[in-house]
């Protein structure tokens, strides 16, 4: 079964903030929210924006492609020996995460450019219709 999008966040956000050893009471005290909130999200109740997303990976100290990327298995919570397979699963998974990272990275550039480029605009039209 396919998860939605804001299930998968969720659950994404929770391994995340559980692998680095976070309560959700810590990281909701951070974002200003409360706890049950937190969990709410967490649980894919709620659909998180991006103003939220980024907040959330600024609290867990990570970014929002990473956040969005982030569902490494861990089968029964029993952490096994690595197999040769494994590790390059977590090798293909630690990639694309990057790559996710960096597309993110990009995207946030071009709207950084496209502000600029507006603003700069937005100034020559008001020198223009100053003179």
């Amino acid at each position: 079964m396919k998860l939605s999008p804001t299930h998968q966040l969720g659950l994404n956000i929770r391994q995340y903030r559980e692998d680095k050893k976070l309560s959700q009471e810590a990281i909701a005290f951070q974002l200003g929210i409360s706890q049950s909130t937190l969990s709410r999200i967490e649980n894919g109740q709620i659909d998180v924006n991006r103003n939220t997303l980024q907040r959330l990976a600024l609290a867990l100290k990570t970014t929002a492609a990473i956040l969005q990327t982030y569902h490494l298995p861990r089968p029964n919570g029993v952490v096994a020996e690595p197999d040769l397979m494994q590790l390059l699963a977590h090798k293909d998974q630690t990639i694309t995460t990057q790559q996710a990272e960096i597309a993110f990275l990009r995207q946030q550039i071009t709207e950084l450019q496209q502000l600029l480029a507006s603003c700069l605009r937005g100034g020559e039209d008001a020198l223009s219709e100053g003179v």
